[in-house]
């Protein structure tokens, strides 16, 4: 997929390793002159040499706790390739940690410094170019600890959190300028941080290095049905994608790497809407899709309509569920993948594909989905986020058209091999198969 943005500059800080440089690997071969940056002392030059081959990319020393570091690293930048049209910061870490009354001011001063304040620093120094030149992207690294905070890990969950709100504000101050502002926050991803971390558990614990990961996946990460670490170039091709041409409409977002299941704090989703509408394929096949996970409430199968030009009305559900138990980023991740949301049906057609909104905050997550599934499968996708302006329910006889025949040749062909996808890649919210008779 060409993501438009061959020939613009971009500079990554936080590059010499892990996630940072894996987004400038996929930055340079889709054409973008690059700079990476790192602390000096670390394996920058290493970086350097590694992604040399594929495109034109120079390295800048500098520490981001240090005003002058970084008015220098943007003035080496310029002088080399001119102004930045993308930063992406993935300069972070995991700061101090322990019982919180054990942890000193200078502890939480150095992990805020680094984590919140470098990206504060950078980002002055980002926008008044991005500005002048009608064009911008900015990606911040946040953390799902952000959302999800670890007792022993304060100082960096409350750095992260602050990155949420930073980004959040930017993308209001300057989407207007078309200086567009969004966040990625990882889970756990198999990089240089991590990995020291594993280090420490197997040591502590005495075990060896990957039994300490599938412990730590067991234990503290259960919401990650695929039991790995994720890889980092898998964060990086949605990061590349925010900042492409590709991604225009996608401002103030925060995108959540999961892997299948997103597990939020009830105190923050409790006060969330509860109902999301799909469309995109057979309603019967829809509806069976959604009644088949945990966590949904009630599935109004129907015709859904949204503003012109997707006014004509479409197949499609209604879907009420607890977000306590099951995110919208999930419902929307199972949508894309049980019907086909690359194909190029009309957006005015009966099977228009779309995620349809009941409230503005819900656009973000549902653009967030789309833009993560069109990253990983590396092509262009039809689904739409959309509002949803009507509603009308099918034919009562239609309705609850699987639950109340499975047998017939109609869900045994379609129905089934979706049910059974459902099972095998999202097993931790899908309902146990029904007996049959």
């Amino acid at each position: 997929m060409d993501l438009g943005i061959k020939g613009r500059i971009a500079l990554i800080s936080g590059a010499d390793s892990g996630m940072g440089k894996e987004t400038a690997r996929l930055l340079l071969e889709a054409g973008v002159r690059v700079a990476i940056t790192d602390q000096p002392g670390g394996t920058l030059d290493a970086a350097l040499a590694e992604l040399s081959p594929l495109g034109e990319v120079v390295a800048v020393t500098g520490d981001v706790t240090s005003l002058d570091d970084v008015r220098a690293i943007w003035a080496e930048v310029r002088e080399r390739l001119g102004d930045p049209d993308i930063y992406v910061n993935a300069a972070g870490v995991t700061g101090a940690t322990g019982d919180f009354l054990d942890v000193d001011d200078a502890g939480w001063e150095q992990t805020l410094d680094i984590n919140l304040m470098g990206a504060v620093r950078m980002c002055r120094e980002a926008i008044p170019a991005m500005r002048k030149g009608g064009w911008g992207r900015i990606v911040l690294f946040a953390s799902e600890d952000a959302v999800q905070p670890y007792v022993d890990e304060l100082a960096y969950c409350a750095s992260k959190a602050g990155i949420l709100a930073l980004a959040k504000g930017l993308s209001k101050a300057y989407g207007g300028d078309n200086v567009l502002v969004n966040t990625v926050s990882p889970a756990f991803i198999a990089t240089p941080m991590t990995d020291k971390m594993m280090r420490k558990r197997a040591e502590e614990r005495g075990e060896s290095f990957d039994a300490a990961i599938d412990s730590f996946l067991e234990e503290e990460r259960p919401g990650m049905v695929l039991k790995r670490r994720g890889k980092a170039e898998e964060v990086a091709a949605a990061v590349a994608f925010l900042c492409s041409e590709r991604a225009s409409f996608i401002n103030g977002a925060e995108h959540p790497r999961r892997f299948r299941l997103g597990v939020h704090d009830r105190r923050m989703t409790e006060q969330r809407v509860h109902r999301i509408g799909f469309g995109g394929g057979c309603h019967w096949c829809t509806e069976g899709v959604f009644q088949a996970l945990r966590g949904v409430q009630a599935v109004e199968q129907g015709f859904l309509q949204s503003e012109a030009p997707s006014d004509a009305w479409a197949e499609g559900v209604i879907v009420t569920f607890d977000p306590a138990a099951i995110t919208l980023a999930t419902l929307a991740e199972v949508h894309l993948r049980t019907h086909s949301a690359k194909s190029g049906y009309s957006p005015a057609g009966r099977y228009r594909s779309a995620i349809y909104v009941f409230e503005d905050d819900q656009r973000p997550d549902a653009e967030a989905a789309i833009a993560r599934f069109a990253a990983e499968s590396a092509e262009p996708t039809r689904t739409l986020a959309l509002p949803c302006t009507g509603f009308r329910a099918s034919d009562a006889r239609f309705q609850n058209y699987y639950r109340t025949d499975p047998d017939r040749p109609f869900c045994r062909r379609y129905i089934d091999p979706k049910l059974d996808y459902i099972r095998t890649h999202f097993a931790a919210v899908a309902l146990p198969a029904a007996p049959r008779a």
